[in-house]
């Protein structure tokens, strides 16, 4: 039988993760479904966690390392910073400006 492309059609890697990773992973796509801490076998404490409906540990994965990689490639294009921290920068020195062009105007 001959194999057919994904429907996705998404580059795949293979990965090998320590033991711990694996575990912590397992936690993150139970998405606050899991109670106990597979590392230490404490309580979680997932009250802050919004609750939504497991995924599968390679789709979990797979969201943790695209949006790790977006964050790397963005913080080196732009000079150190993220795009996130640049428009946070950029707002707060519209802010400064802002208010500082107030004070001049009298307003």
């Amino acid at each position: 039988m001959a194999r057919t492309r994904s429907a996705y059609n998404r580059p795949q890697i293979g990965l090998k993760l320590s033991k711990e990773a694996d575990e912590k992973l397992a936690v993150l796509a139970s998405n606050g479904n899991q109670k106990v801490c597979p590392t230490c076998g404490g309580d979680l404490k997932t009250h802050d966690v919004l609750l939504t409906e497991p995924v599968s540990k390679s789709t979990k994965a797979g969201e943790l390392l695209e949006a790790a990689i977006h964050e790397e490639f963005d913080r080196l294009q732009y000079g150190g910073i993220s795009k996130a921290q640049q428009a946070t920068e950029a707002a707060n020195v519209d802010g400064v400006l802002f208010d500082e062009y107030n004070e001049l105007e009298g307003n």
